[in-house]
């Protein structure tokens, strides 16, 4: 028996890591275990659990995603292909994910636990500065190369994977666009004073259009740049280990929570963690250059599994960007607004099994947090006078 096994298992510890607010398509538990290896030596081992939700209301609430059965396709799959291509190229550049353990169909899967290589989960309510940012772009252009690079092989197909959530005819959809929406612009409208009575009123508009035109913007063109998309990038799916010498500086990141991957285009991902995750203002200042790093690792990647000339322009970005910029509009109007709550309980998932005009899921309260309102409002008047909504 080899000496790093594990011969025996002396007992089980379960906590809570992740945060209330941080997840809430699964149960999250740490497990940390006394084992004796196969050399007799006693140690502490910790693995990370992802438990379907045990209350009833809560599963019920999430039956029309098939998250645990799609994130283990993902790992067993996509991942290995992945792997497999920088095992052949010799890429010995960081993996942007971590390993999986084992899993009970639909109802557990079992991780690797990060912390145990120092990488740590950013605090939900603080956005991430220009730093952070940075190697959060620089690691989505070399994850979507990959992800191109493997659908060009025929090693995955685009119907492999399950459609963006965005894209399902489901109740939680109309939720959290429509129910987010409707309440942003009752709150405004009662709370933000006179001055943003007419962007509720024009906002309140959107209400019954928004799920509509999100369908859209993700119907796929033959001719554009198509990847494997993570599909969730926000700030809870993501772990940074830091600088040794520097704490405030990241130098590595993971991404998690693969329960939303699909093919599409790149586009979802940059725009979901620049208009959910990022501080306004730095997402604004920095936006050109913030594109520019992430086409830049899109491009070197590519190029070393022989694919660079595929590689869109950084004016194509941009052009892709514009073109979806109503799904920036819809992501930083409600999912922003949950990111940086303050609160313990900003989104009530059991709500989600009740029409929104009964029972919002989102709490209000997340609506007029201070760092929401002031990282939003110099975005709402532009789109108001472009004509966005």
């Amino acid at each position: 028996m080899s000496d790093k096994s594990v011969q025996t298992v002396l007992n089980v510890e379960l906590d809570n890591p992740v945060p209330v607010g941080n997840n809430y398509l699964s149960e999250i538990q740490r497990a940390t275990l006394s084992v004796i290896y196969g050399n007799g030596v006693k140690a502490k081992k910790t693995l990370i659990f992802k438990k379907m939700y045990s209350d009833e209301s809560k599963a019920e609430t999430l039956r029309d995603l098939p998250v645990f059965k799609a994130e283990v396709y993902v790992y067993e799959h996509v991942l290995q292909c992945f792997e497999q291509l920088m095992n052949e190229r010799q890429d010995f550049n960081d993996k942007l994910w971590c390993n999986l353990i084992g899993y009970k169909a639909n109802t557990l899967i079992i991780f690797e636990d990060l912390l145990a290589q120092n990488f740590i989960a950013p605090i939900r309510k603080v956005l991430l500065d220009l730093n952070h940012t940075k190697l959060v772009m620089h690691s989505l252009g070399r994850f979507h190369a990959m992800g191109h690079v493997v659908l060009q092989k025929g090693l995955l197909n685009k119907d492999d994977l399950n459609l963006h959530y965005m894209q399902i005819d489901s109740p939680v959809v109309v939720h959290l666009l429509s129910g987010g929406i409707k309440l942003l612009s009752q709150v405004m409208e009662s709370d933000w004073g006179a001055e943003w009575r007419e962007t509720a009123t024009r906002l309140a508009e959107q209400e019954d259009k928004v799920v509509e035109k999100i369908t859209k913007l993700f119907e796929m063109k033959d001719d554009s740049f198509q990847t494997v998309a993570h599909g969730d990038s926000w700030t809870c799916n993501l772990m940074f280990k830091y600088c040794p010498y520097d704490d405030k500086l990241p130098i590595a990141v993971k991404f998690i929570d693969f329960q939303n991957t699909h093919v599409n285009s790149y586009i979802f991902d940059i725009i979901t963690f620049l208009y959910t995750s990022v501080q306004p203002d730095i997402r604004r200042k920095h936006y050109i250059n913030i594109l520019k790093i992430y086409q830049s690792a899109l491009q070197s990647t590519l190029a070393t599994y022989d694919k660079e000339e595929n590689a869109p322009t950084l004016e194509l970005i941009m052009a892709e960007a514009t073109r979806v910029e109503y799904f920036a509009v819809a992501e930083c109007l409600t999912n922003m607004a949950l990111t940086c709550a303050d609160i313990d309980k900003p989104f009530i998932v059991e709500n989600l099994n009740f029409d929104y005009h009964i029972a919002n899921a989102y709490n209000p309260e997340v609506f007029n947090n201070k760092v929401f309102k002031d990282g939003v409002k110099d975005d709402l008047k532009d789109w108001m006078e472009r004509g966005l909504f």
